[in-house]
């Protein structure tokens, strides 16, 4: 038994030192060029791999791909080139951009896990995070190891996404005087070193397109301008270009495109939104008005609950807030404000109606406003009311001087019904006698045709809602 365990164990020793000799005849080393700002192409472009043969006999080589990532991110592949490498003895090789072709599309390629493949596969780029590629040199008639393996094999490198322009001017939030016809839009774009980058402005209205996100205002496929192809890091706007309407408010935004598609951008390229407006027309500052709307002069109210409703005007999304004081019966004053600052504070009365559970709405409807509940036992069957509203609208967060309502007289009850049939004093058959009576009196409206959204000033949300037609 002896005996034969040193048989066995001898050529055992033979053949551990025959790999262990192999195992050290290539050298592989690794290098991936910055910035890495890589998609699947731009790794294979930066990646370098120097492979030199140790030995003085030419080898046979292939490679085998391990790469691993954010994620849980692992790639493999067992055989890296379809066709074999004849690596002269002392040789010393390099492989570079369009060498590594195949890299990624090998029958043997397998990217685990199933979320991170899919991703790859669709947005063809790496998340930003820490990698580690290795390219372990092979015999690929034996399948005998020729380099040392992990972590000899390989090189680290960090995945950060490319910046996104950043817009300067205009500055966010400016007005801009229509008589500046000629607007300079000017961006920066930090840590980019590629000349194939080019730039794409959009211009989108904010106003024709109230209680919407900047991501979605962007993705209408409704703009006024856009320009694509843009060398450089500004652009005039001509007066011919955009037809600006006074008291708009607008959104630009500039897009970086790597023309060779190396770079991928963060936030795909896109800048953060800037959104400035247009400066109204004194006549337009002097359309802000409100009037009464419900009850009017000599309204019969066939109810004893009801909204007392003003109607503000201009239809603008400007208008982003409106206090009041309500008299009721000439004694009763009520006092609120109505505010319709939404996420993007620029909604007004109807982006916040349609962001709240009335996507339906119109402005016709956002511009009818409650300044008062009345109900029981505020008013009596029969008895005759008036009511009034001091209101001060806030146009872009800056309060205007307060409007006075004209004052309403109005009465609450049912109208007296009026005898129609059998006429005074008709003569009728004996048997049964058919009776008819019609309203009286002659009706404006009963009740009007609104929506209503409104938050108090202790940010409570108050909601009625009318489709009654009178």
């Amino acid at each position: 038994m002896k005996i034969f365990i040193k048989c066995i164990a001898i050529p055992l020793f033979i053949l551990i030192a025959m790999a262990s000799s192999y195992a050290q005849q290539v050298e592989v080393q690794l290098q991936v060029s910055p910035p890495h700002q890589l998609n699947l192409n731009g790794l294979t472009d930066q990646l370098l791999a120097t492979v030199r043969n140790t030995g003085s006999q030419s080898l046979s080589v292939n490679f085998k791909l391990e790469m691993t990532g954010p994620e849980g991110l692992i790639i493999k592949s067992d055989r890296v080139f379809e066709e074999d490498i004849n690596l002269g003895g002392g040789v010393v090789k390099q492989f570079r951009g369009g060498d590594w072709n195949d890299l990624f599309e090998s029958v043997s390629l397998s990217i685990v896990p199933e979320s991170e493949r899919a991703r790859l596969e669709s947005e063809q780029a790496f998340r930003e995070g820490d990698y580690q590629i290795c390219l372990i040199a092979y015999n690929p008639n034996t399948g005998i190891q020729l380099s040392s393996g992990t972590p000899e094999d390989c090189t680290d490198f960090t995945v950060e996404a490319g910046d996104a322009p950043e817009i300067i001017n205009p500055v966010a939030d400016t007005e801009i005087d229509k008589d500046d016809a000629v607007l300079n839009i000017t961006w920066m774009h930090a840590n980019i070193t590629s000349g194939s980058i080019e730039y794409e402005i959009k211009i989108v209205s904010v106003t024709d397109n109230p209680g919407r996100s900047d991501t979605e205002l962007f993705s209408l496929g409704v703009v006024e301008f856009q320009e694509e192809e843009i060398d450089g890091l500004s652009y005039q706007l001509e007066e011919e270009d955009i037809e600006w309407i006074p008291g708009h408010q607008y959104v630009v935004r500039i897009s970086a495109i790597d023309t060779e598609g190396s770079i991928f951008f963060e936030n795909a390229g896109h800048s953060q939104p800037v959104r400035f407006r247009i400066a109204s027309e004194e006549e337009d500052v002097a359309s802000l008005g409100v009037i009464p709307h419900y009850p009017l002069e000599h309204d019969t109210i066939p109810f004893l609950t009801f909204p007392v409703v003003v109607e503000f005007s201009p239809k603008s999304p400007t208008i982003s807030r409106m206090d009041f004081s309500t008299v009721f019966d000439s004694k009763d004053e009520v006092t609120g404000d109505l505010k319709w600052n939404g996420p993007n504070n620029d909604e007004g009365a109807l982006g916040y109606l349609q962001a709240h559970g009335f996507p339906e709405a119109i402005w016709d409807q956002a511009v009818l406003q409650p300044v008062l509940d009345v109900q029981t036992p505020m008013v009596e069957r029969a008895g005759q009311y008036d009511w009034s509203s001091i209101v001060t609208l806030y146009e872009t967060f800056t309060a205007q001087d307060p409007i006075t309502t004209t004052t309403q007289d109005f009465v609450v009850g049912m109208p007296t019904p009026v005898h129609q049939s059998p006429a005074h004093n008709d003569t009728i058959p004996a048997g049964e006698i058919n009776f008819k009576w019609k309203s009286g009196g002659e009706q404006k409206k009963i009740i009007p045709d609104y929506k209503l959204y409104h938050i108090d000033s202790d940010d409570i949300a108050v909601a009625s809602l009318g489709d009654v037609n009178a």
